[in-house]
């Protein structure tokens, strides 16, 4: 399978009270371009992605343009290094911050600008020499201002998609891996990107919901019961809590491999965002009941917290399903 590849990339340096312009695209070698792919690819397949949209000003139209070429790269990263200065400009908590930006070709996704907000730290190398009396010392050195390594977590990103080819319904995806509270979102996604997420905490959950629902209907006939029920158990748990990771719910499932390949497939189609906060208002809708369709306009609606109550399934010899109902009560409706 053919790789991403860097086309061009640009930084520049924030200080709380100084912002340094790079005037020139960064010089790219194999390890450089190794390294930012890292970071493209560490954004794209973050738990923590969501889908967002343009609201409209100058941050849309300069990514835009800065795939044309080099030149329209860094001319658009300056205007975006101006725009997050002017934001941090002041905040003691700010040390030091580097805003790269970066247009990659992918192969099945199209061209593609990156928007990084890295945070540099200092780092601790070994050191190895000898003392006076020959004996072997090893000994740690401060390095100061170190880049994030490709095995940190993305703090703050933005991957937008070429608007002209790509067949994405969104604009960009974004990661705050710091966007817990109002104020810290708005920060990144609002003042600085000039967007806003394209679906709400209950537009997530309910399509988390359609997404577990479809996956458990194609499985349904050729796994065993129990899978089924463990993928139930697994989605009352997530409803009930306060937040969902799909990639840590499909983990933890009691299923076969193929079994979490589906999940992923429907969910990847389903839900943009994988990390994102439940609406207990459509969980309690969903943990209220369920609702069976079956063969010659069958139709089962069952309490969901009685459900193994009453129901039994089973494998038939013919591979069809055996549904047991168990009841005292059995009414026909008139």
């Amino acid at each position: 399978m053919a790789e991403p590849i860097l086309r061009h990339a640009a930084a520049h340096v924030l200080h709380r009270d100084e912002l340094t312009l790079s005037h020139r695209l960064l010089d790219q070698t194999d390890e450089v371009d190794r390294y930012l792919l890292s970071y493209f690819g560490a954004a794209r397949s973050s738990s923590r992605k969501r889908a967002a949209i343009f609201t409209g000003g100058e941050v849309s139209d300069r990514c835009s343009s800065a795939l044309a070429s080099g030149e329209a790269l860094l001319e658009a990263s300056q205007l975006l290094a101006k725009r997050l200065f002017a934001l941090v400009s002041g905040d003691m908590r700010i040390s030091l911050s580097v805003l790269l930006m970066c247009a990659f070709d992918d192969p099945e996704e199209g061209a593609q600008i990156g928007v990084f907000k890295l945070d540099p730290s200092d780092g601790l190398r070994p050191k190895v020499h000898e003392d006076r009396g020959g004996v072997t010392v090893v000994e740690f050195e401060i390095t100061k201002d170190v880049m994030p390594t490709s095995r940190e977590a993305l703090q703050k990103s933005a991957i937008i998609p070429d608007a002209s080819s790509s067949s994405s319904e969104y604009d960009l995806f974004v990661v705050d891996s710091q966007s817990r509270g109002q104020a810290v979102a708005q920060f990144f996604l609002v003042d600085f990107l000039q967007a806003e997420y394209a679906l709400t905490d209950a537009e997530r959950t309910n399509r988390f919901v359609r997404a577990v629902t479809r996956a458990k209907n194609t499985l349904g006939p050729n796994v065993p019961p129990a899978e089924i029920l463990s993928i139930d158990a697994g989605l009352r748990a997530a409803l009930r809590s306060d937040h969902v990771s799909a990639e840590h719910f499909v983990d933890q499932l009691a299923v076969s491999d193929e079994s979490s390949g589906v999940l992923r497939t429907e969910l990847e189609e389903q839900l943009p965002d994988w990390d994102f906060d439940v609406d207990h208002g459509v969980a309690e809708r969903a943990l209220r009941k369920k609702i069976f369709k079956g063969d010659h306009g069958l139709k089962v609606e069952v309490p969901a917290n009685h459900f193994e109550d009453l129901i039994d399934i089973t494998m038939a010899d013919d591979g069809r399903r055996v549904i047991t109902i168990t009841t005292q009560k059995w009414d026909e409706q008139g």
